[in-house]
């Protein structure tokens, strides 16, 4: 894992809307969760959509402004039987401290590997219904069985107007930097919300990467991913430590490395290495939108390149 994750996600945290008024969303949508924070009470819901665009904040931000007693499970690791059981069936049935019912925020349950898990939510959901709401949230709403996606209300978190909504992440990140007193330039901050346009998480952990040179012209350059020589020259010496080294350390956003690299494959691969490659590359970039950790997955991807193929 990156060594920089843990202080990335200082700001992530710290500035986490609390509110459904300082979440970014469309304005008919804010209005309608603006009825249950008035109502105090709100159905099973569940939310579904790319990674990083405000499902989990929008669920916490739900239960803490209407006063609810809630736990958070990322369900696509603590998902056996026994936390069902243990954790999930416990909290639901005790009566509630806060106002009206108990929730439970099951997070990226699009990540459960275990058809008995969805088997025994069902029920659990169904029985404590009185007392208990439970808010799911996915990126991918179609792995849910229908017997369990028939069980709340479905929100898609979707962007219809990416100008309006870029002008709100603009305003937001801006925010953030004034709150830090750290001197920056819109066009860096730009071009961090163009490179990790929709996922809000990873504009702020790169605001956090880049906070001491965001009035640097070279940090414009860096954020593209241009620079590919020192981790190609690592790559062909087979150093997996200055590979990590440098994805960790020098590049602001690593998803345009893949087509950096793609465009470079004839300057430092043997031509029969270069399919092997693009097909390597394809197979990585369709999966990276996906995956937990970026870092990790483009350091795998480099190291199966270097596995794989021979350089010039």
């Amino acid at each position: 894992m990156s060594n920089t994750n843990v202080n990335d996600q200082l700001w992530v945290e710290k500035y986490r809307p609390t509110t459904i008024d300082d979440v970014i969303m469309e304005d008919d949508i804010r209005t309608e969760f603006q009825s249950y924070v008035d109502a105090k009470d709100f159905p099973h819901l569940l939310f579904f959509g790319t990674s990083g665009v405000g499902k989990t904040t929008l669920a916490k931000a739900l239960c803490e402004q209407t006063g609810k007693d809630y736990i958070f499970i990322n369900a696509s690791i603590d998902s056996n039987v026994d936390v069902l059981k243990d954790k999930i069936q416990h909290f639901a049935r005790t009566v509630s401290l806060g106002s009206g019912k108990k929730v439970v925020i099951l997070d990226e349950i699009d990540g459960v590997r275990s058809q008995g898990f969805f088997d025994g939510l069902r029920p659990v959901i169904e029985r404590f219904s009185n007392n208990c709401v439970f808010i799911m949230t996915c990126n991918h709403v179609e792995k849910l069985p229908e017997a369990i996606r028939s069980r709340g209300v479905q929100y898609e978190f979707v962007i219809r107007d990416k100008k309006v909504y870029c002008t709100h992440l603009m305003k937001s990140l801006v925010s953030i930097l004034k709150k830090e007193e750290i001197e920056h330039d819109p066009k860096i901050v730009a071009s961090i919300i163009k490179q990790c346009f929709p996922d809000i998480r990873r504009m702020i952990n790169g605001l956090y990467k880049c906070r001491n040179s965001l009035t640097d012209k070279n940090v414009l350059y860096r954020l593209e991913g241009a620079d590919v020589k020192p981790l190609i020259d690592a790559m062909k010496e087979k150093n997996a430590s200055s590979i990590r080294q440098i994805i960790c350390d020098e590049y602001v956003s690593v998803d345009a490395i893949y087509t950096n690299l793609y465009k470079r494959f004839k300057d430092f691969l043997k031509p029969k290495s270069i399919p092997v490659a693009i097909m390597i590359t394809d197979d990585f970039m369709s999966r990276h939108s996906f995956c937990i950790d970026k870092e990790i997955h483009l350091m795998a991807f480099v190291m199966s390149l270097v596995d794989n193929c021979e350089f010039l």
